[in-house]
């Protein structure tokens, strides 16, 4: 089961919708969630944005999945290369997180 970059111009509470995907995935199988770790880095400002960047254990404790059932197998916070607006070269984190259902 996978969600990417779940982020929104609107109030709208991931979790939910996260632990729904979880429940859609069998013993054995992969959650695997993929999201922005920060904003834009030519963005001084996130306007009109309701969306929280939040670290990827932060994410995973609200999940609040038992440790019985699920098993970490990646955590973490990549720093990928990206082009500004500008053209200019930048770096943005990514969140990437992948549970194991036991």
């Amino acid at each position: 089961m996978s969600a990417q970059f779940l982020h929104s111009t609107f109030p709208l509470d991931r979790t939910p919708i996260f632990q729904a995907a979880a429940r859609a995935v069998r013993p054995g199988g992969l959650l695997l969630i993929v999201d922005h770790g920060a904003p834009p880095p030519w963005l001084s400002e996130v306007h009109d944005h309701h969306h929280t960047f939040t670290p990827p254990d932060e994410v995973v404790a609200a999940l609040n999945l038992s440790e019985a059932e699920w098993e970490p197998a990646q955590i973490e916070t990549p720093i990928r290369e990206v082009t500004t607006p500008d053209g200019e070269p930048a770096q943005w984190a990514d969140n990437v997180i992948v549970l194991r259902r036991r």
